[in-house]
């Protein structure tokens, strides 16, 4: 991987990406890897508990966006025969019954799939690192509290490090990672 790699932080309405394809596409057009990164981890209501607009949201950030820089990207991909796709999702998409946002990652993955079959989706339980919003919460808390509180004791996970997200991710775009999904 001589060439540089231009990582974009978009959740994107379709006018952007048309402005953004020249920084992920070469000249001719084509791109030969797509990693898809984007995503929200909300709303976790029920679905009778949940704004139109906050639905709205999660949709656009987690199936629309996603389906838009592919869809800009497969088709060049399908064409030379080559090509590949590496999608984080999350380890809620599994249970895509529990929420919206789930649901909306479920979905993003099917039209990944959908659309390139040798895609890598990869679906992260709650990552952590030095910046993370989660972990480091508790760490605070344990700071001035004896007691944390446990929400969902019944809720089963395991978080994982961000490098090793990271690396699975490497790991697909070296081809050392068969096309399927993969729990992290």
């Amino acid at each position: 991987f001589a060439q540089v790699v231009r990582a974009i932080r978009c959740a994107a309405p379709q006018a952007t990406v048309e402005i953004l394809a020249p920084d992920f596409l070469r000249k001719d057009g084509a791109a030969e890897i797509v990693i898809n990164n984007v995503g929200i981890a909300g709303p976790t209501a029920g679905v009778e508990d949940i704004s139109l607009a906050d639905w709205d949201r999660s949709l656009r950030v987690n199936l629309t966006s996603q389906f838009l820089f592919v869809r800009r990207a497969v088709p060049n991909m399908k064409q030379r025969g080559d090509g590949l796709i590496i999608n984080t999702s999350s380890g809620s998409a599994k249970n895509c019954f529990d929420s919206a946002s789930a649901r909306s990652k479920a979905e993003g993955e099917q039209e990944v799939l959908r659309a390139f079959p040798t895609a890598v989706i990869l679906r992260p339980s709650v990552i952590f690192g030095d910046e993370d919003q989660f972990l480091n919460r508790f760490a605070q808390m344990s700071s001035f509290t004896p007691v944390l509180p446990l929400f969902g004791g019944d809720s089963k996970f395991q978080p994982v490090y961000v490098d090793d997200v990271a690396q699975a991710a490497c790991k697909g775009v070296l081809g050392e990672a068969e096309p399927g999904i993969y729990e992290l």
